[in-house]
């Protein structure tokens, strides 16, 4: 039988996940639901340039991004021409220009974000800055028991949380077991919700700076709030007080930070950076402890993202077969 030259080919979509670094996509089993719909192609390695992501997802369908690893701009959009859908893991989307998407008829899915792992290296952050267990801990591996180090308390500070949104209402359920007194202040927040969980709430950022022996942040970065933290905050806070921030860099002044912090006037506990991962060399020296942002990135969040991300992938397919049905 000959073919007939009107039937039509029917494509399969291709689904394009980007910067698997940890391999979590690859492993996880229920893939394994969506590889009989698409063409499912995973990358491990970091694309710097527009033209190596053209040349990997060029032809995707679906683009799953892996949080804030890949910039989309109008550039990237252009490049991909057979682009209906991105998916994203986590809720963030700083690095996906929205209007440039929506242009090209784009849609956007997310998973939303994941708040409980971020909570707890916020508090691994602050022990380990206030324990000097950073120090301590170089100091046994090269064979110095040191016997006289006095380290620092949690137990009855006034933590200031600047953001009270769904990590920073973890953080401020977790400082009561610190003996922590806990006050916060964000844009929106309420006396009465800030009482709902044990806080009190400040009038300004500054009062709040003033009134902490450990400051942290947690807004979420928007145009509104970037470089909120500025140097007249930074220089309201006490002498000696402990700087933690797990939420971005970009929320703050960080030239005034670093210079406090280089004069030994205040200590940090960082997890980000701007212009990671190469960041200014003038953090390596400074006293705390840092972390190369991983606060999000523990086991059971991936599995999360990659659970959630599955099922966004297909609502994204089924949406793309009722649209050519």
């Amino acid at each position: 039988m000959k073919p007939n030259p009107s039937a039509a080919v029917v494509v399969a979509p291709v689904v394009v996940v980007l910067d698997d670094w940890e391999g979590r996509w690859a492993a996880y089993p229920a893939l394994s639901t969506i590889r009989p719909l698409a063409d499912v192609r995973i990358f491990a390695d970091r694309f710097l340039g527009l033209t190596d992501l053209a040349a990997a997802a060029g032809d995707a369908t679906v683009l799953v991004l892996n949080r804030e690893r890949t910039r989309v701009d109008a550039a990237l959009l252009d490049a991909l021409p057979h682009l209906r859908v991105i998916v994203n893991t986590g809720g963030g989307l700083n690095h996906v220009n929205r209007a440039a998407a929506e242009a090209r008829g784009v849609r956007i899915l997310t998973t939303g974000g994941r708040s409980r792992a971020v909570a707890e290296q916020t508090f691994a952050l602050m022990l380990a800055a206030v324990k000097h267990l950073p120090q301590l801990d170089r100091g046994i591996r090269v064979g110095r028991f040191a016997t006289r180090p006095l380290v620092g308390d949690l137990y009855g500070k006034r933590l200031g949380l600047a953001g009270l949104g769904t990590i920073g209402t973890h953080v401020a359920r977790i400082a009561p077991a610190f003996g922590m007194h806990v006050t916060a202040w964000s844009p929106s927040l309420s006396d009465e919700r800030a009482a709902e969980l044990g806080a009190i709430r400040a009038p300004s950022l500054s009062a709040l700076a003033r009134a902490s022996d450990v400051f942290s942040v947690h807004l979420r970065l928007v145009p509104e709030t970037r470089g909120i933290v500025s140097a007249e905050v930074i220089a309201a806070l006490p002498h000696g007080a402990l700087f933690v921030n797990t939420a971005r860099a970009e929320l703050v002044d960080t030239e005034a930070l670093l210079e406090r912090a280089e004069r030994g006037d205040l200590s940090v506990a960082l997890d980000v950076f701007e212009d990671e991962p190469d960041i200014d060399p003038r953090y390596r020296m400074l006293p705390g402890a840092l972390s190369p942002h991983v606060g999000w990135k523990s086991e059971g969040t991936w599995d999360e993202f990659v659970s959630l991300g599955v099922d966004r992938i297909l609502e994204a397919l089924a949406s793309l077969e009722g649209a050519t049905t």
